[in-house]
């Protein structure tokens, strides 16, 4: 995480998370990550120009 990530209800956020981890099979995770708008830059859009 970076200092630009937040998590609005972090303890369920990690309940949730770590019971992910307790299947064998399951080595990393992620989830969507939203730039704040008044701290997003052009590079941030997922829109490329062509």
């Amino acid at each position: 995480m970076d200092a630009d990530v937040r998590i609005p209800n972090i303890d369920r956020f990690f309940e949730l998370i770590l019971k992910k981890f307790e299947q064998p099979k399951v080595v990393a995770a992620t989830v969507p990550l939203w730039v704040y708008p008044e701290e997003s830059r052009f590079s941030d859009s997922s829109t490329t120009l062509l």
